[in-house]
């Protein structure tokens, strides 16, 4: 790429300095050219911070080119201002910051019309009570019914409405975030009876922020259907920054974000390291199974795969090294016939998740409560019914807390009001990509949270899962529910060194 001289767009003027960090320019429908500035609501009015209005998104037109002497850059206004936080209670007082903002996402149930806002929250300060800076994102519809005015066109050519209108229905108020590795548990939630986002607060180190989007055919990110690759910057612990793993987007029917690891980075799996994990009791299950198959087929015919890999055969623990990525399955089953309800008091059904980072081999890794049977030192991807949150737990090498994100996006996820349906969430699934000492999970496709390990140990490396048991209804978490789990691991290669063949330098 031949870069050429900076080129003169319009005015930018503000009550006070501002990094006036804007979206990508792009032609909307219209045929017009807009931009996005992060700015704050207050320019006109009280022109002071903490500005009760929180962050804006000014929107400028151009009718007729993006640069050179023929564009004609003109203020429309602020297409969207809120101090709105996806914490209860916290709120924004200062300019939104590092803005993204993109449309036509695959799987909208608007038909492409849908849009996103992506913001920094507090990247600059301001942010009370959250969110040390991380990403959030807000889905709206942008005002369609053409304006005609003076002040924003020259000469009262029609543009689109200013207007980004939120879909207050969706996430937290059509809020959310895309990664929730800066928010921490609230001491003592569950005896305090919280749950889901009532049980987080949003002021821990910050991790995942200044998440943007990349296509691939298509370069206008908000008008034409194509890829939308997120990838963020990732703060670690010990201050060193590094370029976080790309990540999939499009949208759920509920308008949540959902995500996925992108498939190119299979190309980095060892396949040779393949392993597929299941516990001890569903292990012997199922060889009792194939045994009786066997009698009864009298060999004439061929046993299904173990798994999708090969032949390789069900483990209990994995130990794919420093670089590894996990997909796990869990299933949830309630005998007690209450409706499907997962909480409370009947078939409540405790933590259960994936033991990575393990500094030791268990003997037993049936583990029914996740305190037994596990290394003393570990990291635990933790799915928490009781909680409604996803967690990742590494205070064993001396993370300051647990961090974790709702699974169920929306204030009415509360312990009177609501209950995660074995028949609408029976299963979870977990994919996680470990880089040394730093995780990145994903569950579900939409609750996504990526963490640093401050005391990371290369030598710790053993996988397990946690909180399972066999198809047992006589087992350890009793007759009226039951968790069974498995899971795919691999360990992976480096991307990025020298003279090699994955190397992103060859």
């Amino acid at each position: 790429t031949e870069w050429g001289d900076p080129v003169y767009l319009f005015n930018m003027s503000f009550y006070r300095g501002i990094p006036y960090d804007p979206a990508r320019p792009w032609i909307d429908s219209d045929n017009n050219w807009y931009m996005l500035v992060s700015t704050d609501a207050c320019n006109q009015t009280t022109q002071s911070v903490p500005c009760e209005g929180g962050g804006a998104a000014t929107l400028y037109v151009s009718t007729n080119k993006l640069h050179d002497k023929d564009s004609n850059w003109k203020r429309v206004g602020d297409m969207y201002s809120s101090p709105h936080t996806v914490i209860p209670n916290a709120r924004l007082t200062k300019e939104f910051v590092t803005i993204d903002y993109i449309g036509a996402l695959a799987n909208d149930p608007n038909g492409g019309e849908t849009r996103v806002l992506f913001n920094n929250v507090g990247g600059n300060g301001g942010g009370e009570g959250c969110c040390s800076g991380t990403t959030s994102y807000t889905v709206g519809l942008q005002k369609r019914k053409e304006e005609t005015t003076t002040t924003t066109t020259n000469g009262g050519g029609s543009v689109l409405g200013k207007e980004f209108i939120p879909i207050s229905n969706s996430n937290f108020n059509g809020t959310s975030m895309v990664d929730w590795g800066s928010f921490g548990l609230i001491e003592g939630a569950s005896d305090k009876g919280l749950y889901g986002i009532y049980a987080l607060n949003g002021t821990r180190s910050r991790h995942y922020s200044m998440a943007k989007t990349l296509g691939s055919e298509e370069s206008n990110q908000v008008l034409y259907a194509g890829r939308r690759v997120m990838f963020g910057w990732f703060q670690h612990d010990n201050g060193n920054s590094a370029l976080t793993l790309g990540r999939d987007l499009s949208l759920g029917d509920d308008f949540t974000l959902q995500q996925r690891f992108v498939p190119e980075l299979k190309r980095l799996r060892i396949e040779s390291s393949y392993r597929h994990l299941t516990t001890n009791k569903m292990k012997q299950q199922r060889q009792q199974q194939r045994q009786q198959q066997n009698n009864n087929n009298n060999n004439d015919n061929d046993l299904e795969d173990d798994h999708d890999h090969g032949n390789e055969g069900e483990e209990e623990v994995a130990n794919p090294g420093p670089y590894a990525e996990i997909f796990a399955k869990f299933y949830i089953k309630n005998n007690n016939n209450n409706g499907g309800k997962v909480r409370g008091a009947a078939g409540s059904i405790k933590d259960f998740g994936l033991s990575v980072m393990g500094c030791s081999n268990s003997s037993s890794n049936s583990n029914t409560n996740p305190s037994s049977s596990l290394p003393s030192s570990n990291v635990l991807l933790t799915i928490s019914p009781q909680l409604g949150l996803a967690i990742i737990d590494a205070t064993s090498f001396g993370k300051d807390s647990r961090r974790g994100g709702p699974l169920l996006f929306s204030y009415d996820a509360t312990t009177t009001s609501s209950t995660l349906s074995a028949s609408s969430t029976s299963s979870y699934h977990i994919h996680a990509i470990i880089d040394a000492s730093i995780i990145e999970m994903i569950v579900n496709n939409q609750t996504a949270i990526s963490i640093s390990v401050p005391n990371y140990d290369e030598s710790c490396t053993h996988v397990s899962l946690f909180g399972v048991s066999s198809n047992d209804s006589n087992d350890e978490l009793g007759e009226e529910a039951m968790v069974s789990g498995t899971a795919d691991v691999w360990a992976m290669r480096e991307a990025n060194q020298q003279n090699s063949e994955y190397s992103i330098f060859s």
